[in-house]
């Protein structure tokens, strides 16, 4: 089943990927998806989880879940500190 994200926490790990030096086609060559899905998982347009498995083991977690946990308690924090 699909982990669909919202928009925050969609540019949590997009600020990830940036400081990783990974980009959308970066991950959409190594898996054999389009860029455009990259991105529309991402800004929490559709969800894949092919896309999504891609992304997560792109940034070396094993899972989309654990990415999305760790990107949720990011984001709580941070809002938490405004």
């Amino acid at each position: 089943m699909s982990n669909r994200i919202n928009k925050k926490l969609g540019k949590y790990i997009s600020f990830k990927l940036k400081l990783a030096g990974i980009t959308h086609n970066d991950i959409a060559r190594k898996s054999n998806l389009s860029t455009s899905i990259i991105t529309h998982v991402l800004n929490a347009r559709k969800g894949s989880e092919r896309a999504e498995t891609a992304i997560a083991k792109a940034l070396g977690y094993e899972s989309f879940s654990d990415l999305v946990e760790e990107a949720r308690e990011e984001v709580e924090r941070q809002n938490s500190k405004n």
